[in-house]
């Protein structure tokens, strides 16, 4: 992880951990992997997570919802709408490695150099 942290550029509004998730197709080799910050506890079986079908989908995740966060969004001219909470996510990891455009994305998003 120290080698890849030194060709990463931080994006100012995104942490460090934020960027990894988008590299979890390269780090990890499973079909699919739920992601949770360490502060989420399970109270309920997470197998309901983890059977959820995202048939397509790269992801699977709950948007992100209150009024105050909206508000910020606008002000930076962002939409909002288009937002997700990053706390717990079902990624689909197949999904992503199979559509190199979306790898793409994704590695351009944490700037990573060569």
């Amino acid at each position: 992880m120290q080698e890849i942290s030194a060709g990463v550029h931080k994006i100012d509004y995104w942490t460090m951990a934020s960027m990894y998730r988008l590299l979890l197709p390269i780090f990890i080799q499973a079909d699919r992997v739920i992601y949770m910050d360490c502060d989420i506890l399970v109270n309920m079986d997470i197998n309901e997570l983890w059977s959820i079908d995202l048939r397509e989908r790269y992801l699977g995740a709950v948007l992100d919802q209150g009024e105050k966060l909206l508000e910020y969004f606008v002000s930076l001219g962002l939409n909002g709408e288009l937002y997700f909470n990053s706390g717990v996510i079902l990624f689909q990891l197949n999904n992503i490695r199979n559509n190199q455009t979306c790898m793409k994305k994704c590695l351009i998003s944490c700037a990573i150099s060569q």
